[in-house]
């Protein structure tokens, strides 16, 4: 016999009908992706609201803890028991020792805790590649050149405009 709706269907077995969440209520393990799912949750949720909070603000918000000259020079490689690893060129982590101290500083007290105990630096070209490059500033055109000899008009704007140009040319810009 065929049941006529999925009330009568689903009467005798609510339990494995759930569709919110299945969970078995019987003693076999069914070993479902659903448990599995769960128990993880249950696992990290305390781990990663520790650290991941951090670790999230100190790269989000890296240029405004570190300042902006250093912060476009470095990326925040990785934090893994108390030790920052910064990617930067060698020039930049050469003079970034010397202030490392206050890098740590800096990034402890906008954490709100002492999360970095020391600080590492690499040459790594593949976080560098990801740095925005800094602007091409436009050439500035040269100013134009007075002519009051010449009657207004288009033929005298593109003569002074030519002008401006040769005497930038006399001046070596």
């Amino acid at each position: 016999m065929v049941p006529l709706n999925m009330d009568e269907q689903n009467s005798n077995n609510d339990e494995y009908y759930n569709t919110d969440y299945p969970v078995n209520k019987t003693a076999r393990r069914t070993y479902d992706m659903y448990q599995i799912a769960g128990s993880i949750q249950k696992v990290t949720r305390p781990i990663f609201k520790q650290k991941s909070l951090s670790n999230t603000q100190l790269i989000t918000d890296w240029c405004d803890i570190i300042g902006h000259h250093y912060g476009s020079l470095t990326v925040p490689y990785r934090l893994a028991n108390g030790t920052l690893t910064i990617a930067c060129s060698s020039t930049t982590a050469a003079e970034m020792h010397y202030i490392s101290n206050n890098i740590m500083q800096k990034i402890n007290i906008y954490c709100g805790k002492p999360i970095v105990k020391s600080i590492k630096f690499i040459s790594n070209r593949n976080a560098l590649a990801s740095l925005p490059k800094k602007p091409i500033l436009p050439i500035r055109p040269p100013s134009p050149i007075k002519i009051d000899d010449f009657p207004h008009g288009p033929l005298q704007e593109a003569l002074a405009k030519l002008g401006g140009h040769l005497q930038s040319k006399q001046r070596g810009r």
